[in-house]
């Protein structure tokens, strides 16, 4: 589930700045035509987020997971990880109740919060600015 916000709020970004996106080279094609923004796998959302900077890394693949060190987009990749691990309906499906405890879900949920707070601010700050342009016409 927390996939699936992080998938949302960054379809939303993306759909609003599409310009962000002329030139990026990592945009997903079929047949020649950039596919619609809905069809984009989580990897190459986060992929474009990334091309704009709104999920910058600080850590590899390689490297162990290190909270001191970590950045916003380092902790993309845990949610990333987390729903292709296990996606949440055949989650629920195999493990209702007895392993969903509070403690993971705070987890996951302290991780989208670090997440999705700073794609938000951007999002909001942009939005306040397009509302402002119409404002004044």
């Amino acid at each position: 589930m927390i996939g699936a916000a992080l998938e949302s709020a960054l379809i939303c970004l993306i759909c609003l700045h599409p310009r962000k996106f002329n030139k990026w080279e990592g945009v997903p094609r079929k047949k020649g035509h950039v596919k619609p923004v809905f069809d984009w796998p989580l990897a190459q959302l986060l992929g474009a987020a990334n091309h704009t900077g709104w999920v910058p890394r600080a850590l590899t693949d390689e490297d162990d997971f290190d909270h001191d060190v970590a950045s916003l987009g380092d902790y993309t990749k845990v949610i990333h990880l987390i729903r292709n691990f296990v996606h949440s309906a055949r989650y629920l499906e195999d493990y209702y109740p007895r392993r969903i405890t509070l403690r993971r879900l705070a987890a996951l949920i302290r991780v989208y919060n670090r997440v999705a707070e700073p794609l938000f601010y951007i999002e909001g700050r942009s939005l306040t600015q397009k509302v402002r342009a119409l404002e004044k016409k």
